[in-house]
């Protein structure tokens, strides 16, 4: 019986070594969400599979479904991401930005948006030389908006004041707590007083 064979594209998130000549690869596809992927013979001496299996390869894969794994038959790939591979803090920052991207999507759960995400995050890294620390804040910060962790921008009402209606509504609100009349309180409420 022949099994049904998917084409979709894919960046591999994490790779492991089985037995002598097979990886097991996690892979996260538009469609298919988070896959685990088992790649046969991937890890021989001129095997057609090697360059698509490598962490962060961007590829064309056509993989079937066996039990609860999918089976790799075959791979093309798209983008290997060379300047982030080049320079060290680079790999190290694009293999973080994998292991978050893994820790957030599902399995079996189309992910779109994460692939999206980061494959920009490789290109701003590899292609457009942007600097490390800001790609890393705005991949952090758009991973968790997508991750359903979105942090509220809003501005409280007490931000926008001035520092220094800011200070006289707090010493108002404790010299009323503070002191019930125009005498100094006593020594051992000063203590407990942050205003004086």
């Amino acid at each position: 019986m022949q099994q049904a064979k998917t084409v979709t594209s894919g960046l591999v998130l994490r790779q492991t070594v089985t037995k002598e000549t097979d990886l097991i690869l996690t892979v996260l596809t538009p469609d298919l969400g988070k896959i685990p992927v088992i790649a046969r013979g991937a890890r021989r001496k001129n095997s057609r599979l090697a360059a698509a299996c490598q962490l962060l390869a961007y590829s064309e894969l056509t993989v079937y479904q066996k039990g609860a794994w999918y089976m790799l038959d075959e791979a093309s790939t798209i983008e290997l991401f060379d300047g982030v591979r080049q320079d060290f803090e680079n790999l190290a920052l694009a293999s973080f930005f994998a292991e978050l991207t893994e820790s957030v999507a599902e399995e079996g759960s189309p992910a779109p948006e994460l692939l999206r995400l980061l494959l920009n995050a490789l290109y701003a890294l590899g292609v457009l030389h942007k600097e490390p620390l800001l790609v890393k804040a705005a991949f952090t910060l758009r991973l968790l908006a997508l991750a359903g962790f979105e942090p509220l921008a809003a501005m409280s009402p007490s931000w926008t004041a001035a520092p220094s209606a800011v200070g006289r509504s707090r010493k108002s609100r404790c010299s009323t707590s503070c002191t019930a009349s125009s005498t100094a309180p006593p020594a051992s409420s000063r203590a407990a007083c942050r205003c004086r």
